[in-house]
């Protein structure tokens, strides 16, 4: 389908589609707060996308550093509370 805008960032895509300039298929997480507060409502809700891997790679013979370990720790949750199976998720 022929787009007129193509964005590679997920806050762009948000602020275009905030904007009014189409639609956009983003991660929940993302747009829960506009979705909660009505500025956002999806469409398509019975069509449920695939689940796709996410995968954290780092050296486990290494101590993480503060920042990599709070961003494995915000990825694990933002990602459990999306509903990802148990057993798809390991640190």
């Amino acid at each position: 389908m022929a787009s007129p805008l193509s964005v590679t960032g997920t806050e762009i895509c948000q602020d275009a589609v905030l904007t009014g300039l189409g639609l956009a298929q983003m991660p929940v997480f993302h747009i829960e707060r506009d979705l909660a507060e009505g500025r956002l409502v999806r469409i398509l809700a019975n069509f449920a996308l695939p689940v796709a891997p996410v995968s954290v790679l780092y050296p486990r013979n290494r101590q993480l550093s503060p920042c990599v370990r709070l961003f494995i720790d915000w990825i694990l949750e933002k990602f459990t509370a999306t509903g990802a199976e148990p057993g798809t998720i390991a640190t």
